[in-house]
């Protein structure tokens, strides 16, 4: 049901794609999952009749939505499947979109998911390049350490190392951005 479109204005990134079938609202309207709409900071999402509908007017493509879905029936260009620009390094740079020309990835768009795929790639410290995320339309309600904690906690039970979130001014030589790979196509 959702569609998908530009702001005119500044976007974080690209509006999100809904899989209708993954979605637990699109299965079944009574599911009550609105995880999605909870975490957007912008309310383009809301729960109908007919399932999740995407205002993509208001959407500013930040990724939240990606990272709240229990069901990974949002995908977001640039947001959801995320990589280290060069494999194997300790450290990544994440950058605002709002801060590059070349564009980035916010930090709402790192969800549970995309936080263990970035320790199994041998991340273990992520490099946040932002501005005041507090003071960004797109910040309200980033809980980025909160997930960091959960993800740490499970690694800890296992007696493994965590991953930690730093801020930085810019990427220092050396540390690969983080990049978003070709979405896959998902069997279902």
């Amino acid at each position: 049901k959702a569609g998908s479109g530009r702001m005119a204005g500044m976007r974080a990134g690209p509006a999100p794609a809904i899989d209708g079938a993954a979605c637990s609202l699109g299965r079944l309207a009574q599911s009550g999952c609105a995880a999605c709409a909870a975490a957007c900071p912008r309310g383009a999402l809301q729960d109908s009749a007919e399932g999740l509908v995407l205002d993509a007017l208001a959407c500013s493509g930040c990724g939240a939505c990606v990272a709240a879905c229990p069901q990974r029936a949002i995908t977001v260009d640039g947001a959801s499947e995320l990589r280290p620009e060069k494999p194997g390094q300790g450290a990544v740079a994440l950058v605002c979109p709002r801060r590059s020309a070349e564009g980035g990835i916010c930090l709402q768009a790192l969800g549970l998911e995309a936080l263990a795929g970035l320790w199994l790639a041998g991340v273990r410290r992520v490099l946040a390049v932002t501005g005041a995320c507090a003071e960004c339309p797109d910040g309200r309600g980033l809980d980025v350490a909160t997930r960091v904690a959960a993800v740490d906690a499970l690694l800890a039970e296992r007696g493994l190392p965590g991953l930690r979130v730093d801020a930085a001014a810019g990427v220092p030589r050396g540390v690969p951005r983080l990049v978003a790979s070709r979405p896959q196509a998902r069997g279902r």
